[in-house]
């Protein structure tokens, strides 16, 4: 296998690893590569609520992760990088009902909606972090 290819399965791995972890069992992630020499990763969700234009055609929860193609075959790139931008990638997929929430023109948000998003990903936080803290 080459730099590259490592590089791509080690991410993969590593966003798939991060799913499972927090128990994102509702989302239907894709995992594709970008040429934007911008940034080293990009998530992308489709919006939750109307999705007229779906590409993934998935219905649910979809998100595509893009990493870099410049990234994942440059020689310097590290396992460490790849996995903490994995992770960061993950989190986006995490707090994007939020971001839709408060972003949204077409639908009206209601206080329980958005209490309910909040709970849940507390409740994510108290099952998988407060036992490595306290």
């Amino acid at each position: 296998m080459t730099k590259k290819e490592n590089n791509i399965k080690y991410f993969k791995d590593e966003v798939n690893r991060f799913i499972d972890y927090f128990g994102l069992y509702d989302w239907r992630v894709y995992i594709e590569e970008q040429t934007d020499k911008d940034s080293l990763a990009s998530c992308h969700w489709h919006e939750l609520r109307y999705r007229e234009n779906d590409d993934h055609n998935g219905g649910g929860q979809t998100a595509t992760i893009y990493y870099s193609k410049h990234w994942v075959e440059n020689k310097k790139t590290t396992k460490e990088q790849l996995s903490r931008t994995a992770f960061h990638e993950v989190l986006e997929i995490m707090l994007c009902k939020l971001r839709d929430y408060a972003v949204n023109t077409k639908y009206l948000v209601t206080e329980m909606e958005i209490d309910n998003e909040i709970h849940r990903l507390i409740r994510i936080f108290e099952n998988k972090l407060h036992g490595l803290i306290t």
